[in-house]
């Protein structure tokens, strides 16, 4: 028993030393070559909130069930930006970094991990950023549970995750997969995972339909846990955490088995 768990500890400090060196890779390589860097992935979604926030409030947009608009469209953008990019990038971490899988240590498990990882530390501290910002220069902001909307913010990154894990194996052996991915989970999922809007405001007739996308659920549960103002009444977590873990499951799966071609592929 003593010898087995001294062998788990050395490999889960490894895999964690593994992932760190990816995540640092990753992180000098893709904000490196950019004059401001790090700083980029911070300012994007700062520029996306503040759009968006300029047209609605031209538009005499009123506050959503409550919730101040500033803090809402924050809450619901970070989410979907979040998913978004965690999605994307994971997608790609196996024929971006191809060549790391020469070293025996590394797997495809590792780097679509780490790119996963790094999304959600980067979109987070962006989340962050902008909160603070908020409550410096414009009003008080209050958090009803800040514990449960991290976690919830979270879910997002990891279904992105899973999803990035699956694809990305799809997409080292058929490249086509990829733009029909973009073109089908990018652009739609902007539109319809609440960004804008509660499950409130989904007319009767078309909110079962609605409420299969579980980025939506998600993004009702992060607002419920960040606002004292709002409670949504359709939100399952229940349907969340199930669906995050099937398709974790599914990703690791194809993943596991389309590996020996993976790694066939010059």
């Amino acid at each position: 028993m003593f010898l087995a768990n001294v062998s788990f500890f050395s490999g889960a400090r490894v895999q964690v030393r593994v992932l760190y060196a990816i995540m640092l890779r990753e992180t000098r390589t893709r904000y490196g070559r950019q004059r401001l860097g790090y700083l980029w992935a911070l300012i994007e979604p700062m520029l996306f909130v503040g759009i968006f926030f300029a047209l609605f409030s031209l538009a005499g947009r009123p506050e959503a069930s409550g919730m101040p608009l500033l803090t809402f469209l924050i809450t619901g953008a970070s989410t979907y930006i979040l998913f978004r990019d965690g999605l994307m990038s994971c997608m790609t971490a196996s024929t971006m970094n191809k060549s790391l899988l020469a070293f025996p240590q590394v797997t495809l498990f590792d780097l679509t991990t780490a790119r996963g990882l790094l999304e959600m530390a980067t979109h987070f501290t962006a989340a962050l950023l902008l909160i603070l910002s908020v409550a410096c220069f414009d009003e008080p902001v209050e958090v009803e549970n800040m514990l449960s909307a991290t976690f919830w913010f979270f879910s997002a990154g990891v279904l992105g995750l899973g999803g990035g894990m699956g694809f990305g194996a799809l997409v080292t052996l058929f490249p086509s997969v990829q733009p029909l991915v973009q073109a089908i989970l990018g652009r739609p999922m902007f539109f319809i995972s609440g960004l804008f809007f509660t499950t409130d405001m989904v007319p009767e007739n078309v909110l079962d339909f609605a409420l299969l996308n579980p980025l939506l659920h998600i993004t009702e549960l992060v607002r419920s846990a960040f606002f004292r103002e709002f409670e949504s009444q359709h939100a399952s977590p229940g349907f969340v955490i199930l669906f995050i873990l099937a398709v974790l499951f599914l990703g690791m799966l194809i993943q596991r088995a389309l590996r020996r071609r993976i790694l066939s592929i010059p």
